[in-house]
């Protein structure tokens, strides 16, 4: 059996129990953000794939697993400012990362990410870093899920005009988009340095 395909571990589930602690996560922030991204209630629903790809998350984020045995545990140590009694408020390239997800949504209704973060979250307006990458992370698997329905599993591997769309990829994906490889475009800074360049249009 293909071990991506199996059911989370144990170890797993603890390590991502323990990164929600770690970022002040309630029961109900960890449910929101597993259903939105993957449909699931629990980390116990998760395969080890999906779990992996939580952990990998939270480690970019700034949690830190003192361990050599995983591949993810052996990334360069966050040098940021741990979390303290201070609340970190949500920074600009935060703010403009959702405003940027929230574009490529198809909304049902008017204003639908206000209302959508205040179902989901209780969060009437983006104030801390904690709000913004729980709002973040849910828009991410929301468009990702709208985007598996419209063009199937494997949709980051087909090409398009929307210039937004591509970037996204870029970011999030490094695997193959159009022939290219996908890495030589991570080193693209921002969306306007993304712009110049044609590389991953449609042709």
């Amino acid at each position: 059996m293909n071990k991506k395909t199996q059911d989370s571990s144990i170890k797993q589930r603890q390590i991502i129990a323990m990164a929600c602690g770690h970022f002040t996560f309630s029961k109900e922030d960890k449910k929101a953000l597993l259903m939105d991204r993957y449909g699931k209630e629990s980390t116990t629903e998760l395969n080890y794939a999906q779990a992996e790809e939580v952990i990998d998350d939270f480690v970019s984020k700034g949690f830190v697993i003192r361990s050599t045995k995983r591949k993810y545990m052996r990334r360069k140590p966050f040098t940021g400012k741990k979390p303290g009694k201070l609340v970190a408020l949500a920074s600009p390239a935060e703010l403009s990362k959702i405003d940027a997800v929230a574009g490529l949504i198809s909304w049902r209704v008017e204003n639908g990410l206000q209302k959508w973060m205040k179902n989901r979250f209780k969060i009437e307006q983006v104030k801390t870093s904690h709000n913004a990458f729980v709002v973040i992370e849910g828009l991410k698997g929301m468009f990702e899920n709208q985007m598996k329905k419209k063009h199937g599993p494997d949709w980051w591997q087909e090409p398009y005009e929307d210039i937004e769309v591509c970037y996204y990829i870029s970011q999030h994906f490094p695997a193959m988009t159009n022939g290219h490889p996908l890495p030589a475009y991570t080193k693209v800074r921002d969306l306007e340095d993304w712009r110049k360049t044609t590389a991953c249009m449609a042709v």
